[in-house]
């Protein structure tokens, strides 16, 4: 639980915003360039992903499919490309067979499904999950608790849930073919694709299992079959259905409780050919790309929704085959030579300021799991931290460098305080860590504009009376815009 302490931060960024309207955002642009050395790859997944968390290895992008080589690099078929560095590397020895899924478990563990059934990279080599299925497996997807559901055109069910000692069908008997995957926010399991029943339920390529029945979700108004799905911070679930042809049934749309509506407006039938993935950008909007003629609005390959308008992003490719987005947000896609990142020229970034101290649970540390972009939300962990303690979350406008012994007597050696103190929010660390973020305004003459951020954490003996106050490094955050 956090509690704020001053609040003033929010209403400086907006004004801000306001002041620097006049020019901020017309030098920005968004442009799509090349991952080195993707030519005539064969990708047909990839998902952002951070082995250790937020330890000090940096995130990177998995991608997977069918391929000896990436980037100069021996690596059979599953390959880790790390941005900072622009470097491939392999991940283990690699996957024997066609890989043409991925996910991340909350461990961190890096989960591949594929023609061979399911795999999981742990230690620094793979191991299968289970005996091998018996059917090409189309997505994976994990809850919370570690478990894992895939997908597929299995025997007896279209999904099935690893829990931990062997895959157990979800239901039984499906008509058609189940292929994507989407966990909702209470936890209940969606499935997506062309079938038309599952588990003795009638259904319209969408089926919800709530933990023992699968349930019918209505029919979206653009019917097509399923080809991706993500859930929204608010909890709605959005779908990107697919008929290559020229009819209404391609589209993108949204089911917010019982309601489906269709997203984006403008004249014409909906996308004429096939839409072949969704991911949501750093700032909320809606990604989609494949491969049509005309569109909503006339927007053509790929496309972001942008308020209540699809609009193209950057060049228009040719045919899109896969997409997928870095773990800083923003969107790659695959065409029909390389891999392609959409870059800003105002990048959001994060940058270590100083160095943190060791309090009694070890040095206190500051890592980023997300970048401060216009209308998205900043996101970093603490770690490091003593479980009796009080965390202050700070962010400020300018820099300091105030040692902590000056502020309170309990302050310890080499501790400072590196930043001016706009807000502060109070929480409690669990397990040795405290999450903290900070929504950014979705205004664009914010790009370029620099916080700081730092924790300060204040030791507690079992009276509740500080011990000693530490501090974690100090983070330059420069916000961008894309």
């Amino acid at each position: 639980m956090s509690t704020g302490i001053a609040w003033s931060l929010p209403a400086a960024l907006l004004s801000v915003s306001a002041a620097l309207s006049h020019n901020a955002s017309a030098q920005c642009q968004s442009q799509w360039v090349p991952l080195p050395g993707t030519q005539n790859a064969h990708v047909l997944a990839m998902t952002p992903w951070d082995a250790d968390g937020p330890g000090p290895a940096p995130a990177g992008l998995v991608v997977a499919g069918s391929f000896t080589s990436m980037g100069g690099v021996n690596a059979t078929n599953v390959a880790f490309y790390e941005p900072v560095a622009g470097t491939w590397s392999a991940l283990g020895g690699g996957i024997a067979t066609t890989v043409t899924c991925l996910t991340s478990l909350p461990n961190g563990d890096l989960i591949a499904g594929g023609i061979n059934g399911v795999a999981r990279f742990v230690g620094g080599a793979w191991q299968a999950v289970g005996s091998s299925l018996d059917a090409t497996v189309l997505d994976v997807v994990a809850w919370p608790n570690g478990d894992i559901a895939a997908a597929g055109d299995f025997s007896t069910v279209g999904v099935r849930r690893w829990n931990g000692a062997q895959w157990l069908p979800l239901g039984a008997g499906t008509v058609g073919v189940v292929a994507q995957l989407a966990i909702l926010a209470g936890g209940d399991l969606v499935a997506g694709g062309a079938f038309s029943s599952i588990g003795g339920a009638l259904v319209h390529h969408l089926a919800r299992w709530n933990g023992t029945d699968w349930q019918g979700m209505g029919v979206p108004p653009t019917p097509g079959p399923v080809v991706d799905m993500e859930v929204l911070a608010n909890g709605a679930l959005v779908v990107a259905t697919s008929s290559g042809g020229t009819t209404p049934m391609s589209g993108v749309a949204m089911r917010n409780g019982a309601t489906w509506m269709v997203l984006g407006t403008g004249a014409g039938p909906a996308w004429s050919a096939g839409i072949v993935g969704l991911e949501v950008m750093p700032d909320g909007d809606l990604f989609i790309a494949g491969d049509w003629a005309t569109g909503y609005g006339g927007a053509l390959s790929p496309a972001r929704l942008n308020g209540a308008a699809w609009a193209s992003v950057g060049t228009s490719f040719g045919p899109v085959y896969r997409v997928g987005k870095m773990p800083t947000g923003e969107p790659v896609v695959r065409d029909g030579t390389s891999l392609w990142r959409l870059q800003s020229t105002c990048p959001a970034t994060a940058v270590a300021t100083s160095a943190g101290c060791s309090g009694s649970a070890g040095l206190n540390a500051l890592t980023v799991q997300s970048l401060p972009w216009t209308g998205g939300t900043f996101r970093a962990t603490a770690t490091g931290l003593h479980n009796n303690t009080i965390a202050l979350s700070i962010f400020g406008l300018s820099t300091a460098a105030t040692p902590l012994v000056s502020l309170l007597p309990q302050g310890l050696p080499t501790c400072e305080l590196n930043l001016s103190t706009e807000l502060v929010l109070a929480s409690v660390p669990t397990a040795g860590l405290v999450n903290t973020e900070l929504a950014v305004p979705n205004s664009s003459p914010l790009a370029g504009f620099v916080l700081h951020h730092q924790v300060v954490a204040l030791e507690l003996d079992p009276q509740n009376n500080i011990t000693a106050v530490s501090s974690t490094n100090a983070l330059a955050l420069t916000i961008g815009t894309l």
